[in-house]
Order: C-alpha cells, then sequence, then structure tokens
C-alpha cells in the first residue's frame, strides 16, 4: 500500500521552515521600493531584525518536519532531501537577512 503526503504536517512544516525570511524579504521589498516608509532604527525594523537568528532554527526543524509529513524514508532519500533543502532555505535566510540589514544601514 502506498503512503500519501499528510498535507497538513508538510504545509506546517513548509510555513515553519519559510515564514521568517518570507516576511523579512518583503518587508525589505516593500520597503525598498518606496512602498513603506519606515526609520532604520524605527522599534519595526528591529523587531523584524531580531526574527532572523530564529530563522536560523526553525529552518532545519521546518525542513524535517516537511520531510516526515511527505513521508521520506531512508538514509539516501533523507539526505538528498537534506542536501537540497538545507542550501536553499540558507540562500532564503542570507538574501532576506541581508537586504532588509542593508536598507537599514546594519548589513551584518
Amino acid at each position: 500500500m502506498r503512503e500519501h503526503v499528510n498535507w497538513p504536517v508538510a504545509l506546517g512544516g513548509l510555513a515553519l521552515a519559510t515564514v521568517i525570511p518570507f516576511v523579512q524579504l518583503v518587508v525589505a521589498v516593500l520597503w525598498g521600493n518606496g512602498i513603506v516608509s519606515l526609520e532604520p532604527n524605527s522599534s519595526f525594523v528591529q523587531l523584524i531584525q531580531a526574527t532572523g537568528p530564529f530563522g536560523l532554527v526553525l529552518g532545519p526543524i521546518g525542513v524535517v518536519v516537511l520531510g516526515l509529513g511527505a513521508r521520506v524514508r531512508g538514509a539516501l532519500p533523507w539526505a538528498s532531501f537534506l542536501i537540497v533543502g538545507m542550501p536553499v532555505l540558507a540562500i532564503a535566510w542570507f538574501l532576506s537577512v541581508a537586504y532588509l540589514g542593508g536598507l537599514a544601514g546594519e548589513p551584518f
């Protein structure tokens, strides 16, 4: 019998892994294009920047939850899933943190 994807778990893992970089990137794009006017030292910008390190913790947890929801079984499928998933997540995290930090005048 074929196992099906557990969609709530898979989507929850995807959301857990990508919510922080996505929110940071959306705020940075809106701010960079002048759609939203923010002060670099405002409490909102500092709050969004402070969530960046949590993305480093929640991202890998979300990738593992996504794999569990997708019913990834075996060492080779898990290795390939993590070899592809972790660098993609790391690049998204880095771009969002760097873009938002650059706009705030604090790239790192």
